[in-house]
């Protein structure tokens, strides 16, 4: 099947970090469903050194702009995480986005996302220059973190106060007086000016702010410091965090959803049993080793608990990899597939690093 090439004269774009060819299935079936909802807009992948060159060929064979950045750290004295939280730690380099001052508007989106609808009309939505818009971040700890903040309730949380359906096209207002949770933002997806103007005040916070020690959550964090009263809310719907499902069930529904976050453990990492095996000993065995990676990681969860939004997600992820059988159909037979298949686990275990 030929590959569709999506080129766009606009000076709008979608970009996407890229750090390590373990996410490459991630990016590969994020453009097919970019390509399959029909976006005007290119789509745009920055690449930290060290990337292999097979990866970038896979890329590039998809008709996919790749854009060569430098790695974006604080000093090493200012900033640590958990072994849980490793996985954050070239996030930083997102913030490379402001620096591609060729575009005049970008959104910025996670790698480990599906689109099931279109999402230009967001490049619409008006914002002054030197503002951003982004979703909330969900702070109900629904996987009982014990290292999380401990005002991360469903109390405070920004998602709490919504309703359906009125929360399809507003968010919860952030005021002086929303509990610290409002104020937080999630870095998956973020609508922005590139301006070497705000790159170069960002990296001057990133490597002389007091705050960036205290930061979990290193891109988002910053950004939400660096933004603060300068960040516009959006409906969830345009970065339906995956554990929102479970969370938030009042508000969500599955047919209102444009762009699905699997945050955490990604789709690629195992493949979900049928619902013909929900019984079986396989299915416990996926929920043993999915209980024991959450309590390593510092989760307070119990069996039932884990059992009930272990099935949850896999319905999601089953989404992801009927789009993954789609793109295997039209790339199996190239000499980039191999690069790909050995970046996907497709038993119901994962082997992977859960990072």
């Amino acid at each position: 099947m030929p590959v569709r090439i999506l080129e766009s004269t606009s000076k709008r774009a979608y970009v996407h970090l890229l750090t390590d060819g373990k996410y490459l299935p991630g990016v590969l079936v994020m453009h097919k469903s970019h390509l399959d909802t029909k976006s005007r807009y290119s789509f745009v992948v920055m690449l930290t050194p060290g990337v292999d060159q097979s990866v970038r060929a896979a890329l590039q064979s998809r008709g996919i702009i790749v854009k060569d950045i430098e790695y974006l750290r604080p000093p090493a004295s200012k900033h640590q995480l958990n072994d849980y939280d490793k996985r954050f730690s070239e996030t930083w380099a997102k913030l490379r986005v402001f620096e591609l001052v060729e575009y005049e508007r970008v959104i910025l989106r996670d790698i480990d996302m599906l689109l099931l609808k279109n999402m230009d009309d967001l490049f619409d939505l008006s914002i002054p220059h030197d503002h951003i818009a982004a979703t909330h971040a969900c702070s109900c700890n629904l996987m009982k973190f014990r290292h999380y903040p401990s005002d991360w309730v469903p109390a405070n949380c920004p998602y709490t106060p919504l309703t359906w359906p009125s929360c399809l096209d507003r968010a919860t207002a952030v005021t002086k007086n929303s509990p610290r949770c409002h104020h937080l933002l999630n870095g998956g997806l973020v609508l922005l000016h590139p301006s070497l103007e705000m790159a170069r005040h960002i990296q001057n916070a990133l490597y002389t702010s007091p705050q960036i020690r205290k930061y979990r959550f290193p891109d988002q964090d910053l950004l939400a410091d660096v933004f603060k009263n300068k960040w516009v809310p959006l409906p969830y719907v345009y970065n339906a965090m995956k554990h929102m499902r479970i969370a938030h069930k009042d508000i969500w529904r599955d047919a209102d959803i444009k762009c699905l976050h699997y945050v955490m453990d990604k789709p690629w990492q195992y493949r979900p049993l049928p619902p013909s095996a929900t019984s079986g000993v396989q299915r416990e065995t996926q929920l043993s080793t999915t209980l024991a990676s959450c309590k390593a990681g510092g989760s307070l969860l119990e069996g039932a608990a884990m059992r009930r939004i272990q099935q949850e997600f896999d319905e999601l992820v089953h989404h992801w990899w009927a789009a993954f059988d789609e793109l295997e159909l039209e790339m199996s037979g190239s000499e980039h597939w191999d690069v790909i298949e050995e970046n996907v686990n497709r038993h119901p275990v994962s082997v992977f690093n859960a990072n």
